[in-house]
């Protein structure tokens, strides 16, 4: 494997990591203290490294090609 295919992996693996934390938090009754601007934000935010993540996974399937 070259080495900014492991990037890639390593990359995606901790946006994985990030991905899960939000969404407990946003599911959480603690974020129950959110405003509604914040909470829109960071919804936005999530569907963002959602896309991220999927771009990632096609540049790694794209290796194995």
């Amino acid at each position: 494997m070259k080495p900014h295919e492991s990037r890639v992996i390593i990359e995606r693996s901790d946006l994985e990591i990030k991905i899960a934390a939000l969404n407990e938090f946003l599911w959480s009754k603690h974020s129950d203290t959110l405003g509604r601007t914040d909470r829109n934000l960071l919804l936005k935010q999530l569907t963002i490294m959602n896309q991220y993540e999927s771009v990632l996974k096609a540049r790694i399937r794209a290796f194995y090609r």
